[in-house]
């Protein structure tokens, strides 16, 4: 399990820095709505932080882990079929 966490991380942190430019060159996005994605982004994490560390603690780290794994793939999915802002 640490070893499949540890190449999906590094996946994200290669495809974070490909994100921007694809949402501006392709998507069409300007720097200033690529930012205010992040922002919202962002914002989400920290709201959802605790509450889901607390889901973590009922359901189980490794269920926790493994729903993770499930659904991040549709995020990226979203992302590369989305057209505008």
């Amino acid at each position: 399990m640490i070893i499949i966490a540890a190449i999906g991380a590094i996946g994200i942190s290669v495809t974070s820095r490909l994100q921007a430019v694809y949402a501006v060159e392709v998507i069409g996005l300007n720097t200033a709505e690529w930012g205010l994605v992040i922002g919202v982004s962002q914002t989400i994490g920290v709201l959802l932080r605790i509450p889901l560390g607390r889901l973590a603690g009922i359901l189980g780290r490794r269920k926790c882990i493994l729903i993770d794994y499930i659904v991040r793939p549709f995020y990226f999915l979203g992302f590369a079929y989305s057209r505008s802002f």
